[in-house]
Parts: structure tokens; sequence; C-alpha cells
């Protein structure tokens, strides 16, 4: 997922299934709790390849909680499954139409206003290792 927002950072979740139980983990709880307030200041959020699984109850409530109060001013949802649109769309509390692509191809070719592309603070680097074709690239 993405967040993007021009007075925080862009939020980034990957796509795994991980159960996080809070608990009396203050620091998981700490971070929860800033998701929360990151995504309640969103005006535009990107979700990108994430279905909110049933089992992923901790995700589903972040959402719920988050935009209780105020949904994003713009929803879209990059995945080739559009009956994650509707689930989006109830847990952003969100009633206005969402733009919906197929991939990441789709969304880049639509060109949507304002969004910026720069991910390249987040791609990790990675290093060739030594002996393969990679290498000598």
């Amino acid at each position: 997922m993405w967040c993007q927002d021009p007075n925080h950072a862009p939020i980034l979740r990957s796509n795994r299934d991980v159960t996080v139980e809070l608990g009396d983990n203050s620091i998981i709880r700490e971070l929860w709790t800033r998701a929360r307030h990151e995504l309640s200041e969103c005006r535009r959020l990107i979700v990108g390849g994430y279905s909110f699984p049933p089992t992923d109850f901790h995700t589903r409530r972040l959402f719920l909680e988050a935009f209780v109060e105020k949904a994003p001013d713009e929803v879209i949802v990059i995945n080739p499954d559009t009956s994650v649109i509707g689930l989006v769309k109830k847990l952003c509390h969100f009633d206005k139409p969402v733009l919906a692509c197929r991939d990441l191809m789709e969304f880049i070719s639509t060109n949507t206003a304002g969004v910026s592309l720069d991910l390249t603070d987040f791609w990790v680097q990675r290093k060739p290792r030594e002996g393969t074709d990679e290498h000598h690239r």
C-alpha cells in the first residue's frame, strides 16, 4: 500500500499475510498507532496488490479506525481482482468512485495527475554475487 501526501513520508506495507498480535508489545502497539495516525491524514491512498484477506484482522481494523472520521479524497486500487475495490471502499469509508488498475503498468499508463512515481528511496540495492554473470554487468 502506498499513501502519498505532501506532508508525510509514503507508507509502504508488503502484501504478506502476517498476523501481528499487539498484546503487551509496546513497540508494535506504537507502530500501529502511528500507522493509524498517518493513514488518517492520508489524502490519496494507493492500495497495490493487497487484498485484505479475512485472516488479516488487524490491518482491516487499522483501516476502519484510521478513516472513521475522514475518508481519503482519492483511492486507487491496483489489483487484478476487482472484488477488492468494494472491500477497500468499505474499509476506508470511501463513497466516491475508485480508480482501478489491473496491474502496475496500467497504473503508470494512466498517468494520474499528481501521483509521484519516484520510488527510488524504497528499492533495495542488491549487490551481485561474485563469480556470476551479474557481477560482470
